[in-house]
């Protein structure tokens, strides 16, 4: 018997409920998409501010820009790797370890990057990386993640709601062995953290 190899992001698409769970699969992706930022340990954010449109559409914004923008040895971009390619990690990590998962699961995600001195944008669609495009810096610096998950995939959720993430977040927190301080802020169709010193 012929054993199938199958890529990171395949092997995610065929039994995304390995790692998202059998229910509300949306709201733990979107969980997913805000700890890879502030569980990152490389991560100097601040303020993280997560939003959601009617149609579906999921998109963080946040001052950090640890995400690399240099090419690998092989030749691609760093951040295309992270963006396709499963890592293994658990607890604080560096941060980009769970763009594979959001990426695989989701009809298009959108990144950019914007560095003091750079600005990188890059798009996927169904997964598969378009032309990464460069450009000159522009205020204000930091990092936006714009991704739509596809319901053929995840299943349908009930709708996002600011205290249903809020919660989740919450308890995923408390289960961390040293998590950060994070003040929580709910606005209309989506919700602000700030990292405060701890006491």
């Amino acid at each position: 018997m012929e054993i199938e190899k199958l890529s990171a992001m395949e092997a995610i698409r065929r039994r995304p409920h390995l790692y998202l769970g059998d229910t509300q699969r949306r709201r733990t992706l979107v969980v997913r998409a805000v700890l890879d930022t502030v569980l990152a340990v490389d991560c100097s954010w601040t303020r993280l501010e997560v939003r959601w449109t009617p149609e579906g559409t999921v998109h963080l914004e946040d001052d950090d820009v640890s995400l690399p923008l240099d090419d690998h040895p092989q030749g691609r971009p760093r951040l295309e790797r992270l963006a396709t390619e499963l890592f293994a990690g658990c607890g604080r990590r560096p941060r980009g370890m769970d763009l594979c998962l959001v990426n695989a699961v989701s009809e298009w995600l959108e990144l950019e990057v914007r560095h003091p001195d750079e600005l990188y944008r890059q798009r996927f669609e169904a997964g598969q990386p378009q032309r990464p495009h460069g450009a000159p810096a522009r205020a204000p610096r930091g990092t936006s993640t714009s991704f739509k998950p596809n319901p053929a995939l995840l299943g349908e959720d009930e709708p996002l709601t600011p205290e249903s993430l809020l919660h989740e977040l919450q308890v995923r927190l408390a289960a961390e062995e040293q998590p950060p301080a994070v003040t929580f802020e709910s606005v209309p169709d989506g919700l602000v953290l700030t990292r405060t010193a701890p006491a």
